[in-house]
């Protein structure tokens, strides 16, 4: 029994870190971390004063920066249970998070899942768009302003273009811990092989299949245009408000929370936005080629990377 994770979902952002912490949560082995992401690998040390529009009622008011209030997340871990942290940031500032996780946890098991990048980058602003805190008119015009919001201090999730390159990160990751010791898993096999990338997951980790009756394929953090803004608003100054915030958590589920986001979004027309993602998939071409390079002896890459 340990009072610390050893298993980490570290990133990406809107790649399907939700849903692949929320299934792997249902196993009786596995003790998923709340906050489901404490941030703590990436921040520890530091204060959460992140200044982007929702930053203060979201990453400020849940991360966990000190190494008690880290532990104590995982203080109650059964003897058998293994502690799970699913943090994206982990991934993300991995030059602050890999000494840590050495410091700390010494060797867990790293799972990684990807997007295809632009696909990732428009979620993220889908998201933060149906949460009323991005108000650029287009994800063109938000990247545009990138490198203002990142010097201004507003936290990852803002950084739509620099969290969509993962070579980096991977291979450094790599160099500390071993490829061994990662699984890279694909936002794509998660949408049309759910029962299958768990069940890898849940191998990877240590633990037995989940029941097809337990493993529920829900979706979750949805992105997409709001269908009433009206509606939209009252659940922003929900959101923004931290009392009515953690009520709201405190009294519904994450499924039940998730279906409510869904019914309240609709999805935008994807081929209106294509002439967009083409321009900003010229951002990412030498991260592709480095990611292709890393992943050379992986047997199967979606088509994005092929």
């Amino acid at each position: 029994m340990s009072d610390l994770p050893s298993i980490l979902i570290a990133g990406a952002g809107r790649a399907g870190t939700t849903a692949l912490a929320s299934a792997m949560a249902h196993h009786p082995d596995l003790r998923l971390s709340t906050p489901k992401e404490p941030h703590y690998l990436a921040l520890h040390g530091q204060s959460a004063s992140f200044s982007g529009p929702g930053d203060a009622a979201t990453i400020n008011r849940e991360a966990i920066t000190h190494e008690s209030g880290y532990r104590a997340l995982f203080s109650d871990l059964g003897a058998e249970e293994l502690g799970v942290d699913a943090s994206v940031s982990t991934l993300y500032h991995f030059e602050r998070s890999i000494p840590e996780i050495r410091r700390l946890l010494d060797d867990p098991r790293i799972i990684v899942i990807l997007r295809e990048p632009v696909a990732r980058a428009r979620s993220a602003y889908d998201y933060m768009r149906s949460r009323g805190f991005e108000t650029s008119a287009s994800l063109t015009d938000a990247v545009a302003q990138e490198d203002h919001r990142v010097a201004a201090g507003w936290h990852h999730l803002w950084h739509y273009t620099r969290m969509s390159r993962y070579a980096d990160a991977l291979a450094a990751f790599a160099r500390e811990f071993g490829r061994d010791r990662m699984l890279v898993l694909f936002h794509d096999d998660l949408e049309v092989r759910y029962e299958v990338t768990i069940a890898r997951a849940l191998n990877f980790a240590g633990v037995s299949d989940l029941p097809r009756d337990v493993l529920v394929n829900t979706r979750v953090n949805s992105s997409g245009v709001p269908r009433n803004w009206a509606v939209a608003a009252v659940l922003r100054g929900v959101v923004g408000t931290p009392r009515f915030r953690s009520l709201a958590k405190s009294v519904t589920t994450l499924e039940t929370r998730e279906r409510l986001r869904r019914l309240a979004l609709r999805r935008p027309d994807a081929s209106a936005n294509q002439p967009e993602d083409e321009a900003l998939s010229r951002l990412f071409v030498d991260d592709l080629a480095a990611l292709r390079e890393f992943l050379v002896d992986d047997a199967e890459v979606p088509r994005w990377l092929a």
